[in-house]
């Protein structure tokens, strides 16, 4: 039987069904460049963009039907797909992710923090990959629009999926995950990204902590024990619950963390067992990512030691702490986000690294208020790590360089940037063989564009 038919769908959006042909159905779509034959096309409006001008392209690429609120011509041509008219498209799909996923047999698990979330969801994509038939959301899709169209792509074949969940405000986590209804949710830390939306670390934990709010007794909620916010976050939830961290209190802990500047060796203590982990990541960061992800997946019944033998073979998420060796040096590109926390977990990373070491950081977006101290604050973590030469790119970062030389950096060693073009220009006459370099800054920034005119055949992913 096929995962879909016409009738699902007219069901799950509650549409009207126009005249049409009905073809088989193959998957969903809500882009027409990027459209395949026998996926339907839900005609999103955009803030740009309006879907509905793109309907007659998305049926000229073989959409097996379009779900919309209007129709080019007021109704479809007898040799066209079949049409559901909805009175809101973006509504329409979110109803009918709520109905696939209330009959779907897999085991939902959310995640969500204020970093490593995108990881975390990798490594558990991974390690339940080889325990089950796994599916999870990709790239960027953990929002309103990305995330219930994710879930209408999961094959009911599918045993366990993993659901990322983002959110810059109050009340988007509660409301993604009452589509998601998730059987058990992670989140991974407490951290000042979006703090300038949300107004205080607190206000930020309670967002996340809402994941856990529908979370069944017998569900579980998988959380960092060790952070400021843990108490906060488990008065959210009547499941059970399991933490991770460092300290020894933790249901899963980490220890004997070792660092080197190719990857990271500790012991991962559970239930009086102590199991080696070596991972192919850099940053300690890593080292709690990979505890929860193994915490959530011995909770769901598998064993520690298939965990540990798993994630020794996980690799970097595209432009998260991904190293590169070209012409000599070593390239560390985490292009794809950036918070106080996160930054300060890379620079001191770069501490580490062989050769002489140079930092490119740009701006640090929605910290609000609060954003010309934080990125002052980092300068501070930078002159402490040592690194040879400092280049910053935007406004906001020219307080990391203000903070660097306050606190004891040569200002001839430090380079404030306004352009991505202009930085390359710069580390394109700074750079030697044997350095290390760290490219780090919030996605707005455009890191990409560096890559691109330093090193044209190294791809910058950023999904």
């Amino acid at each position: 039987m096929p995962d879909w038919t016409l009738s699902d769908i007219v069901k799950g959006t509650g549409g009207i069904f126009s005249r049409g042909i009905e073809r088989p159905i193959q998957g969903f779509s809500i882009d027409s460049r990027t459209i395949k034959p026998n996926e339907v096309f839900i005609a999103i409006k955009g803030d740009r963009v309006d879907g509905h001008d793109f309907i007659h392209k998305a049926v000229q690429s073989g959409a097996a039907a379009v779900i919309s609120e209007r129709y080019p011509g007021d109704e479809p041509h007898s040799s066209d797909p079949p049409w559901i008219k909805v009175n809101d498209a973006l509504k329409a799909m979110q109803s009918l992710a709520l109905f696939h996923r209330e009959r779907h047999p897999a085991k939902f698990i959310g995640v969500t923090g204020s970093n490593g979330k995108t990881t975390t969801k990798e490594m558990l994509l991974h390690i339940f990959s080889a325990v089950s038939q796994t599916w999870a959301t990709s790239g960027n899709f953990n929002n309103h629009i990305g995330l219930p169209l994710g879930i209408i792509r999961i094959p009911l074949s599918t045993q366990t999926a993993i659901i990322e969940m983002g959110m810059n405000h109050a009340g988007e986590i509660r409301f993604l995950a009452s589509i998601a209804k998730p059987d058990a949710a992670l989140i991974t830390n407490v951290g000042p990204a979006h703090i300038g939306l949300l107004g205080s670390l607190k206000n930020i934990a309670l967002a996340k902590a809402e994941i856990l709010e529908d979370l069944s007794p017998q569900g579980y909620a998988v959380l960092n024990g060790d952070d400021t916010f843990y108490s906060t976050m488990r008065e959210k939830t009547q499941s059970r619950i399991v933490t991770f961290g460092l300290s020894e209190g933790n249901d899963f802990s980490g220890s004997d963390i070792r660092m080197s500047p190719r990857n990271i060796r500790l012991l991962v203590n559970h239930s009086g067992k102590k199991v080696a982990l070596t991972l192919n990541l850099l940053g300690k960061h890593n080292a709690l990512n990979a505890m929860a992800s193994i915490a959530m997946f011995v909770s769901m019944g598998y064993s520690l030691e298939k965990a540990v033998e798993t994630m020794e073979s996980f690799q970097p998420v595209g432009a998260r702490m991904e190293a590169h060796e070209i012409d000599g040096m070593r390239v560390i590109l985490d292009c794809y986000n950036a918070n106080p926390a996160s930054m300060k977990q890379a620079v001191e990373f770069l501490a580490i690294c062989e050769g002489r070491k140079i930092a490119v950081l740009g701006d640090m977006k929605e910290l609000g208020d609060e954003s010309e101290e934080l990125h002052r604050k980092l300068g501070e973590t930078v002159a402490a790590s040592i690194p040879n030469q400092l280049i910053t790119v935007g406004g906001h970062a020219q307080e990391i360089a203000q903070g660097a030389i306050l606190h004891g950096m040569k200002p001839e060693c430090v380079h404030c940037c306004s352009t991505t073009i202009e930085a390359a220009r710069v580390l394109a006459d700074l750079m030697s063989k044997g350095d290390t370099l760290l490219l780090k800054a919030s996605r707005g920034m455009h890191f990409e564009a560096i890559v691109k005119e330093l090193w044209p055949k190294l791809v910058c992913d950023l999904h």
